[in-house]
């Protein structure tokens, strides 16, 4: 009656473990659904929002955008995205964290994180002169155009031996 007595414990406990771990998953997803972060750029030129992946789901350019070159608006974009992926992946990765400390999940989770602002390089200053990638422009039309030749007229056709009743050369 012992060993009865304690395989019902073992699986009561193991029960109980099973039903928390259902738990902090559904926990878990909750808190990963909410992940997503939103960023806002120091001259709120830009706002953008980013799912718990990091990919783009809004963006907002503020009225002052036009004052801006191209290469300074894409440069504040690309930072204020930046600046929300990393929120997004700190967001995942303490949700994250109840179940996966110390598990090689965690760690891949922690390593192919976005990296820190300083630690992302400067992106180049586009030229916004530089010609863009286009078709080249058409040929130039001669300066005079060449004569036409005299128009040729088709023989006429022969006619053929035993063809009498098409006296007229009617073609039906």
């Amino acid at each position: 009656m012992g060993a009865r007595v304690e395989s019902q414990q073992w699986l009561d406990g193991f029960g109980s473990k099973v039903s928390e771990l259902q738990r902090r998953s559904a926990e878990l997803q909750e808190r990963l659904a909410e992940s997503t972060a939103t960023s806002v750029s120091p001259d709120e030129t830009v706002t953008v929002t980013v799912s718990p992946t990091g990919s783009l789901l809004n963006l907002v350019l503020g009225r002052h955008a036009y004052t801006h070159t191209p290469a300074q608006l894409t440069t504040i974009i690309m930072k204020t995205v930046g600046q929300a992926q990393r929120q997004a992946a700190s967001q995942v990765v303490e949700a994250f964290a109840p179940l996966g400390s110390g598990t090689q999940a965690m760690e891949m989770l922690t390593r192919y994180a976005p990296p820190d602002e300083d630690e992302v390089g400067e992106p180049e200053e586009a030229d916004p002169y530089a010609p863009v990638d286009a078709p080249p422009p058409p040929a130039a039309p001669p300066m005079h155009a060449p004569s036409r030749p005299a128009a040729r007229q088709a023989p006429a056709r022969p006619a053929a031996q035993g063809d009498d009743e098409d006296e007229n050369r009617l073609p039906w």
